[in-house]
């Protein structure tokens, strides 16, 4: 046997050759076994309010009078602009974000049993007892 180391014993001519077989021992460690994706997105939708809105309505009337004569105070031969404000109600828009909902992500620790395989490796010892009783012969 070229190569492998053999132990003789001092007393007697007994030859020692060890046989040896590999084991397989299972050890766990923490890593990380993959990933949930949770996304959000954002859409726009077009929303319509029903809303009642007051306003001032402007009615301007021309009257014939009795004549009269022209008073003090009375604003005539004078060209100018006279102006009416008009009131009323316009739409006011305020956006207001509010919460609705949650996503609730939790984990649970699962335990499942699994088969670890692996190829070991295991020294067989032959005797060929043939050859050895030609040798002793000899």
């Amino acid at each position: 046997m070229s190569g492998n180391r053999l132990d003789r014993d001092e007393r007697d001519d007994e030859i020692r050759v060890p046989v040896a077989e590999e084991r397989l021992e299972v050890e766990k460690r923490q890593a990380e076994l993959g990933e949930v994706e949770v996304r959000k997105s954002v859409v726009q939708e077009q929303v319509s309010v029903p809303v009642e809105l007051e306003h001032e309505e402007v009615r301007v009337e021309e009257r014939d009078l009795a004549d009269r004569p022209v008073q003090a105070g009375d604003q005539v031969f004078q060209e100018g602009v006279i102006r009416v404000p008009v009131r009323g109600e316009e739409a006011v828009v305020e956006k207001e974000a509010v919460v609705t909902g949650e996503v609730v992500i939790d984990k649970d620790r699962v335990a499942e049993r699994q088969q670890v395989s692996d190829t070991v490796r295991r020294e067989r010892v032959e005797v060929d007892e043939e050859r050895t009783r030609r040798q002793n012969r000899g």
